[in-house]
């Protein structure tokens, strides 16, 4: 548990090294690079269009009241 940036185990003692702890290291890798080979995409075209949706009820809403209006 971490409770105002002080680790503490189980049994409530004070963790001082926490990366001893940890289930898995952490990875420290740097992020793998992306590499395209084919043609580059195309951005002149416009986006499609989003679909018409609508949302279906079991059944109709009753209308809301207003208090003192």
């Amino acid at each position: 548990m971490i409770w105002a940036g002080v680790a503490y185990d189980n049994s409530g003692n004070v963790i001082e090294d926490l990366e001893r702890h940890r289930a898995v290291p952490v990875d420290h890798k740097r992020p793998m690079r992306i590499i395209r080979n084919g043609p580059r995409p195309t951005h002149n075209q416009p986006a499609a269009p989003a679909p018409k949706r609508h949302i279906v009820l079991g059944r109709p809403l009753r209308p809301t009241e207003t208090i003192g209006a």
